[in-house]
C-alpha cells in the first residue's frame, strides 16, 4: 500500500450513508463560506460523486441523464485531473510560492472541464436557473450577488460555487455519494 492510499484512508469522510439531508445541506453550506473541513474531504467527495455518476446503473428519477459528450467529460476529469481518489478542484495552500501559482493554473483547467458538465444555461435554462436558486439558499441572495460582483471573481468562490453546482447537479444533496468503495 502506498503513502497515498494510507493518506487518504486516514482522511475522514463524513458521507457514509448514514448521514440525512441536512448534513449534506450543511455541509454545501459550510463549503461556500469557506468553512469546509479540508480541500482533500471536498477533493475526495468531488470525485466520489462523479465516479458513481459513472457507475450507477438503473433508471431514477433522481439521477441526471448523461449524454455521451458529458460521460466523456466526466471520464475525462476522473482521468486526467485525479490523484489517489481526489479531482484537484479545491487548492491545498502551499508555502512555495511557484506550487501555488502551478496548482492555481491546474484549478482553472479543471474548473473550465467541470463547467463542461453542468446545464448548459441556453439549452437547459431551467436545471440552470435551479441550481444558482439552490447556491442562492445556501448561501445567501446577497452574499452571492457580492462574490458574482467582484473583478475578478476570486478563485476561491470560483471553485466553492463550481464544485457545489457539480455536487447538486449530480444528487449529492439528495442522494448522497452514490457506488462508494468499501
Amino acid at each position: 500500500m502506498s503513502n497515498s492510499d494510507l493518506e487518504t484512508q486516514s482522511i475522514s469522510i463524513p458521507f457514509d450513508g448514514s448521514e440525512d439531508r441536512f448534513d449534506r445541506w450543511r455541509f454545501l453550506q459550510n463549503f461556500l463560506d469557506g468553512d469546509h473541513p479540508s480541500s482533500d474531504v471536498v477533493n475526495i467527495i468531488l470525485y466520489r460523486v462523479l465516479d458513481g455518476v459513472l457507475k450507477y446503473e438503473g433508471p431514477s428519477e433522481n439521477v441526471v441523464e448523461l449524454t455521451s459528450e458529458v460521460k466523456q467529460n466526466i471520464e475525462e476529469i476522473l482521468t486526467s485531473f485525479s490523484v489517489d481518489g481526489r479531482v484537484k478542484a479545491v487548492l491545498t495552500m502551499s508555502n512555495n510560492d511557484d506550487d501555488y501559482d502551478e496548482a492555481e493554473k491546474s484549478t482553472l483547467k479543471i474548473l473550465e472541464k467541470l463547467e463542461t458538465i453542468l446545464p448548459d444555461p441556453v439549452e437547459n435554462e431551467d436545471d440552470y436557473k435551479s441550481l444558482w436558486d439552490t447556491i442562492i439558499e445556501l448561501h445567501g441572495r446577497e452574499t452571492v450577488k457580492f462574490n458574482e460582483s467582484q473583478n475578478p471573481v476570486s478563485l476561491d468562490w470560483r471553485i466553492a460555487n463550481t464544485v457545489t453546482r457539480v455536487l447538486l447537479h449530480y444528487d449529492f444533496l439528495t442522494l448522497g455519494i452514490i457506488n462508494t468503495p468499501p
